[in-house]
């Protein structure tokens, strides 16, 4: 009986949880997590965009716990091996940059890990602010909450 039991539990923990999107060029900006058949995912993709999300980002213990960079269709994927991605409640903060263009950032649950969702970003030309999302230092994440 224990043995099964650390079966399941190991057994679907090892992979760890696969956040897969796609960043496109449009008149708007914004993220959102889309059906895996929406049509919004065959607009053009954007190369080269840095994708970084953070796990606790209301708190002290924020850390980055991935990131990727857009393939040459706009396609990324981040593999999340840490404990509960996916089925705990908890949000998380995205950000989402790339060079002449503005960031996009998000913070919200992920869906979970048994969905067919992926992460659909919505990038317009712009100013790029390339340390968007970047952890604080430690007296400022202390000020925070004072």
């Amino acid at each position: 009986m224990l043995l099964g039991v650390l079966l399941i539990v190991t057994g679907g923990c090892s992979s760890g949880y696969t956040l897969s999107g796609r960043v496109v060029r449009t008149d708007s900006a914004y993220a959102t997590f889309v059906d895996a058949s929406d049509s919004r995912l065959e607009a053009p993709g954007l190369a080269g965009a840095s994708v970084r999300i953070y796990r606790d980002p209301e708190t002290i213990n924020r850390s980055l716990a991935g990131r990727a960079t857009t393939d040459a269709d706009g396609n990324f994927t981040i593999v999340l091996p840490q404990f509960g991605v996916g089925w705990m409640e908890e949000t998380w903060h995205i950000v989402i940059s790339r060079s002449q263009y503005g960031n996009v950032e998000t913070t919200e649950p992920l869906p979970s890990s048994s969905s067919r969702r992926r992460l659909l970003v919505s990038m317009r030309r712009g100013t790029s602010n390339p340390s968007a999302g970047e952890a604080e230092d430690l007296y400022e994440q202390a000020g925070r909450y004072r």
